[in-house]
């Protein structure tokens, strides 16, 4: 995009670009951290026209930049484009106002959707492919109307020059006039710097690649081949590829179909480059035919395009160079050739190489309506190729069968770790716990668990009312986790358990510049807190006390969220709180989710000074059921956004699930630690209520119960031992 604008407006001036981050076409640039003089940065403004990028300073110094924007104009007779995202707030309101103010022009407009926004992950996994913006990009011209600059576009027409962002642009690639300093550095550090060197001219370049969709067994590949240092390729190709599904094998395609297509169109070549992204395929061609080495299975049902690709590098007339880039990357041969490889995967055409075929007197193959009604089912068994081992396909189809017939049951267990998303989680991870844990687990999964109302129902006790307090209520396995007094220290024990697992995990994974307070009181985190009402608080659902009632407002400075995390570099304040409910009903782990978000209000305002500087504060409510059944959508949103690297969140999310079970498991034992107890001093349902909902208040009724805290205390202990 900015290469794009650079191009179109003449700017040899970038103002609000990072040294990390800053676009090589443009001569010079200014940086919002003074410390990037060091690496390049001008101080001060040079007098060349200039874009200009707003939502790269803090919102409180815009206004003070853009001043400065028009004195440079006045100072200087230029222009000073300025790009901004129109992203709605108050400081977006202030922004627009002082454009305005400045007689400033908006001279186009890309629309939401438009590809021109990086991933913010892009550096950390070198991924520069390009996403779609949530909100429109306006293009500004600061530029009074007494001044005459004939050298400026018209700016009716910058908006047809920009054309349509909703596909894929390679401006970067393109040549600016003339090319900076910095432009050439760039290009000669470049995975394909051959492509700039000083015999490119007469070389010719292509990329190869493949693509594939694993649910739908369907692959493809592309190349590209350009000439010099002319960008528009002269040659193209696109199809799909048949035989195993494997990346070694579309790839492989791609480049025996481009040497023979080069072959056959006579070009008279002197040198042919191919930029390659699969070290896989280089590796077998670079060692096939040695004596050390021996292809395994998976490359040798290849053999079919292997070896004809072999044949036609062994005898390749002229020099030919196979250079490995990395995906993704911004390679611009490569780029290319990942269209052309998604445009074979979707193609309908012909399939290349349909690969070996099985031979024996029995030749299975699976039917398309079943591959259209496991996909359609989004099954967690996928289908096999047809060309895969007759044992193979009849294993998967088993297996795709048995979760099809799971699902269509009505029992307790389908219903709840199968027939939802909510138990995909611990399904996956139950397998790594202990039998004696699976066994806890599956009671509470099958609704088997000996709680007094399970017993009751198959005859094993004569009343369902629970032996545990004097409530008299029915003794569910809701209640048991959730509700009954004399295990209230012990589900104060679980909570912590699942809080600790989660601190340990989001410190090894989260990224530089998150400060982590672990329950931690809000006085003690160096934060300013503003009093809030009380009766903000009060519907909130927290006890007030009378005082507090009687003044009208109140401090927070003792609420202390199991975790508080602050980037002060980022402007992010993120109130972590772990929720443990009965999962049972799914719906009480949406209902802990939003009693989470009421709770935590009162908190926001009081934090409201930060807000209004621009801060995001958000709650995230991290709610694993008793059971280990999560939403999964939920708990991605908040390691979203403590922008924790995607390839983490799994393995977060999966730490914090088995926690739960070692905690239900915990929660067992405590229970039948208390089966020969003496059971006289039974709490009254009166001080049962208002003991819901809190955590760390200990339950004070003499000595038994401080005798149980000790006991949970140690269980606990052993139990993380262990």
């Amino acid at each position: 995009m900015l290469s794009c604008l650079r191009g179109i407006l003449g700017t040899d001036l970038l103002v609000g670009a990072r040294a990390v981050t800053f676009n090589p076409h443009f001569a010079h640039f200014c940086s919002p951290d003074a410390e990037d003089s060091a690496l390049g940065a001008e101080v001060e403004w040079e007098p060349l026209a200039a874009l200009l990028l707003l939502d790269s300073f803090a919102p409180e110094n815009r206004l003070v930049v853009l001043n400065q924007a028009l004195h440079h104009v006045v100072q200087y007779d230029t222009a000073v484009w300025i790009l901004r995202y129109d992203q709605p707030s108050s400081w977006a309101t202030n922004d627009l106002k002082k454009l305005r103010e400045l007689k400033a022009r908006m001279v186009a407009n890309l629309p939401a959707k438009s590809l021109i926004l990086h991933d913010i992950e892009c550096w950390s996994y070198a991924k520069w492919d390009s996403k779609p913006s949530h909100f429109n990009a306006q293009l500004w011209l600061l530029c009074p109307s007494s001044m005459q600059a004939k050298s400026l576009p018209e700016p009716l027409r910058v908006q047809t020059l920009l054309g349509n962002w909703h596909e894929r642009h390679y401006d970067f690639h393109h040549n600016t006039v003339p090319i900076t300093q910095h432009l050439k550095a760039h290009r000669n550090h470049q995975q394909d710097s051959l492509r700039f060197s000083a015999s490119g001219a007469s070389d010719y370049f292509a990329g190869t690649d493949g693509s594939g969709q694993r649910q739908s067994e369907r692959q493809g590949s592309g190349f590209v081949v350009t000439k010099g240092e002319i960008l528009d390729p002269i040659l193209e190709f696109s199809s799909p590829v048949g035989g195993p599904f494997a990346s070694t094998r579309v790839e492989a395609v791609a480049l025996l179909c481009l040497l023979e297509q080069v072959s056959d169109s006579l070009i008279p070549l002197t040198r042919l480059i191919v930029f390659i992204d699969s070290l896989c395929l280089l590796d077998i061609l670079s060692r096939w035919g040695r004596t050390n080495f021996w292809p395994g299975p998976k490359d040798v049902i290849h053999f079919d395009v292997l070896l004809p690709l072999l044949k036609i590098l062994r005898r390749w007339p002229s020099k030919l160079v196979l250079v490995k880039v990395k995906g993704h990357t911004g390679c611009y041969h490569n780029e290319l050739a990942d269209e052309q490889a998604d445009k074979g995967c979707e193609s309908d055409a012909v399939r290349l190489c349909n690969g070996p075929q099985k031979y024996g007197t029995l030749h299975l193959r699976i039917h398309p309506a079943l591959r259209d009604l496991v996909s359609n089912e989004h099954a967690r068994a996928a289908l096999p190729s047809d060309i895969a081992p007759n044992k193979s396909i009849l294993r998967q189809v088993v297996r795709a069968n048995q979760w099809r017939s799971v699902r269509l049951r009505s029992t307790i267990f389908a219903r709840d770790l199968v027939q939802t998303e909510d138990g995909s989680t611990v399904a996956s991870i139950i397998s790594k716990q202990k039998d004696s844990e699976i066994r806890c687990w599956m009671q509470a999964m099958t609704g088997t668990y000996p709680v007094a109302a399970y017993l009751k129902r198959i005859g094993k006790v004569p009343t369902n009312e629970c032996q545990f307090c004097s409530s008299q209520q029915k003794e569910t396995f809701t209640h048991f986790m959730s509700i009954c007094p004399r295990f209230h220290d012990a589900r104060v024990a679980a909570h912590n358990q699942i809080r600790e697992c989660l601190s340990e995990a989001l410190r090894k994974v989260l990224p530089k510049g998150w400060v982590l307070h672990e329950e931690t009181p809000m006085s003690r985190t160096g934060l300013r807190l503003n009093p809030v009402p009380t009766v903000l608080v009060q519907n909130s659902g927290r006890p007030v006390q009378e005082s507090d009632i009687a003044a009208g407002s109140m401090h927070l400075g003792r609420w202390q969220p199991d975790l508080l995390l602050v980037s002060y570099t980022r402007r992010k304040i993120a109130i972590l709180d772990v929720s443990r409910p009965s999962d049972i009903w799914r719906e009480r782990l949406r209902t802990a989710h939003q009693d989470k978000l009421h709770t935590y209000e009162p908190l926001c305002q009081a934090l409201s000074n930060y807000a209004d500087s621009n801060w995001e504060i958000r709650i995230l409510p991290w709610v694993v059921g008793t059971r280990g059944l999560v939403q999964q959508c939920a708990l991605a949103s908040a390691l979203e956004f403590l922008e924790v690297p995607r390839g983490n969140w799994q393995r977060v999310i999966e730490s914090t699930v088995q926690a739960a079970v070692t905690a239900l498991v915990f929660m067992h034992r405590a229970r039948f630690s208390h089966t020969g107890s003496n059971l006289t001093l039974k709490p009254t349902l009166e001080e049962v209520l208002p003991l819901r909902g809190t955590k760390r208040k200990a339950l004070n009724q003499g000595g038994n119960f401080a005798a149980d805290m000790v006991c949970f205390k140690r269980m606990a202990a052993n139990t993380w031992r262990r």
